[in-house]
């Protein structure tokens, strides 16, 4: 399985104190993290040296000090063993952004790990909080429906006293990802990732390109500018309420 891009929508829904909704389209990058050196290949504009539209930098991810100069593709295995998982992995691929015109930002990276037989069994989700700029990782098995007691402060408008119930599906070019936040059995609020995988070649790159322009620049904007409108609808503000990384 080649890099390849992921097309599609993010959408959020938020129930309680006030309403507010939005859906937004998106794309994705899916990178062979084994062989990532493998995008310079494709495109001009797409790589992992230089100045770059679009640049896959690994120290953008998993980027603990102490394993800063190993290769990404280590650090996503170190990670989902620290995470309590023993089992030999054939490959592990992301699916997040790449910096876009010098910018990188992603509230959410997803790795993928492909076990021998072929099939993606685990995720490992690298979730970063605005503006505090931390990072907490989460593991979720792949086409099972999990929850587990949130632990990370995400935004300043919710809490940590509800539980992430994950639905993750993943197979025949589809990804979909779908998370609620849920107390005393009631959904607080829940997002809904929908992507289908499109090949990554010179002609999809400059339709990416020219479809996005600057999709890291979007997501930037987009979060201040919901942020905003959840202030004036006099959402209580309730700032870092818990655990930072």
């Amino acid at each position: 399985m080649t890099s390849a891009v992921y097309i599609g929508d993010i959408k959020h829904r938020r129930f309680a104190v006030k309403s507010h909704y939005f859906k937004h389209p998106i794309y994705m990058m899916w990178v062979d993290l084994i062989d990532p050196e493998s995008l310079n290949n494709i495109h001009k504009g797409l790589g992992t040296k230089g100045f770059k539209a679009l640049k896959f930098n690994q120290a953008d991810y998993l980027n603990q000090d102490e394993n800063i100069h190993e290769t990404i593709s280590d650090r996503a295995f170190k990670k989902i063993a620290e995470l309590g998982v023993s089992d030999i992995f054939e490959n592990v691929y992301m699916l997040g952004q790449l910096r876009c015109f010098g910018l990188y930002f992603s509230p959410v990276n997803f790795f993928f790990y492909q076990s021998k037989s072929g099939d993606f069994t685990h995720m490992v989700a690298e979730v970063s909080n605005t503006p505090w700029n931390e990072r907490h990782y989460y593991l979720v098995p792949i086409e099972k429906k999990v929850n587990f007691k949130k632990v990370f402060s995400v935004s300043p408008f919710m809490d940590l006293d509800m539980n992430y119930h994950w639905n993750t599906r993943f197979k025949n070019d589809n990804a979909m990802i779908h998370i609620e936040n849920k107390k005393d059995g009631t959904v607080l609020f829940d997002a809904t990732l929908r992507l289908k995988r499109q090949s990554l070649n010179n002609e999809s790159v400059s339709a990416l390109l020219k479809q996005f322009p600057a999709m890291t620049w979007s997501i930037f904007k987009g979060i201040y500018v919901h942020a905003f409108k959840l202030f004036c609808k006099r959402v209580p503000f309730i700032g870092h309420s818990g655990k930072g990384s």
